[in-house]
């Protein structure tokens, strides 16, 4: 009886290494075909003369009172603003007129600006990421504030 006892548990620990070792070559090699195959699924929105490619996640144009317009990293309904998960991870590109208000020195957020000359004046473009968004998440934003473009 102890060969059997040997050899069954021998078959259960093949058994979990084959299992573990596909898992894993799984998760890297869709890891490694992430990057080509994330950008085809990004969406193009349009906000008045620009346009940008954002992430199927993220959520639609909205108009803020400015007379410009914003787009956050979550849609509306997912989104709950001014509590410590916003501020966790918060991102809003705010598009706008020439000059949007500045954040404050001490605020929970990082700005980058870029401004785009259009046939209607200059338009201000500005990305602004919470200080607890994760690394990857702000180089997924920073390539949508690059993504943005003049249509007309």
């Amino acid at each position: 009886m102890r060969g059997v006892g040997a050899t069954l548990r021998l078959a259960g620990t093949i058994a979990i290494g084959v299992g573990y070792l596909s898992g894993l070559v799984r998760r890297r090699g869709a890891a490694m075909r992430a990057p080509f195959s994330a950008a085809p699924r990004w969406r193009t929105l349009e906000a008045g003369a620009l346009s940008l490619r954002v992430p199927p996640n993220w959520g639609a144009v909205e108009l803020l009172d400015c007379s410009g317009f914003v787009v956050h990293n979550r849609v509306r309904r997912d989104r709950i603003e001014g509590d410590a998960v916003w501020y966790g991870s918060a991102i809003e590109l705010m598009l706008g007129p020439p000059d949007p208000p500045a954040l404050p020195s001490l605020a929970p957020m990082k700005e980058h600006r870029r401004t785009l000359s259009t046939l209607s004046g200059p338009i201000v473009v500005s990305l602004r990421i919470a200080n607890g968004v994760s690394p990857r998440r702000r180089r997924e934003a920073l390539k949508v504030l690059r993504s943005v473009a003049c249509i007309r």
